[in-house]
């Protein structure tokens, strides 16, 4: 999922994976970027998204608490100056 990612930034595993309810989202930034880190449900319908700005280099943490979702595979979705990522993550209860 990550092969065709730009060199500006990392959308790493998040863990835990599997989760329940929280998980924490982690992106790795080579220079400082403007990011969105929204998470989507696999119909596409928008679930969360994260407060975004230009952030600076480095290691960036986001929880989402998933209570009250329904187990299943969601997505997370990074979309900085340099291009997006994209990651399933799984809900279990």
């Amino acid at each position: 999922e990550e092969e065709n990612l730009p060199s500006g930034f990392l959308l790493l595993d998040n863990y835990p994976n599997p989760f329940n309810p929280e998980t924490n989202i982690r992106i790795e930034l080579s220079k400082t970027l403007d990011a969105a880190v929204s998470i989507f449900d696999m119909k596409g319908s928008l679930i969360e998204e994260f407060p975004n700005g230009r952030l600076q280099p480095g290691l960036h943490e986001f929880k989402w608490n998933a209570e009250g979702l329904p187990s299943g595979t969601y997505v997370c979705r990074v979309v900085t100056d340099e291009g997006i990522a994209v990651r399933k993550i799984l809900l279990v209860r």
